[in-house]
C-alpha cells in the first residue's frame, strides 16, 4: 500500500481530523482512513473505507493499540476482549 494523499480536514482547539488515502501496489484497490482526535477524550476515532478489487486475496487491517481490553461490536451486540492480540469484530465500541 502507498499513501496517495493526506489532508487536514479539521484543526481546532477541541477536535482535529485528518484524511489519509492509500492505493494498493497494483493500483486496483483503494482505502480511505479518517483519523479524529477530540479534546478530553482518551481515544482515537478511526473510520476506514476500503474499495477492494483484488482477486484471490484477503485484506487484514491491523491497528496496534496499548489497551488492556477493548469492546468490539459483533452481530447482535458487543463483547469485551482482553489482551488476545487479534479477533473478529465489526467495529470498536470502547
Amino acid at each position: 500500500w502507498k499513501i496517495v494523499s493526506t489532508e487536514v480536514v479539521e484543526s481546532g482547539p477541541l477536535r482535529a481530523t485528518m484524511s489519509v488515502k492509500l492505493r494498493s501496489e497494483g493500483g486496483a484497490s483503494e482505502a480511505e482512513f479518517t483519523v479524529q482526535l477530540e479534546a478530553g477524550r482518551r481515544a482515537v476515532s478511526i473510520e476506514a473505507r476500503v474499495f477492494w478489487h483484488e482477486e484471490n486475496a484477503r485484506l487484514k487491517l491491523v491497528f496496534p493499540v496499548a489497551a488492556k481490553r477493548i469492546e468490539v461490536e459483533v452481530p447482535g451486540g458487543s463483547v469485551v476482549r482482553g489482551e488476545v492480540g487479534e479477533g473478529p469484530g465489526i467495529g470498536w465500541v470502547k
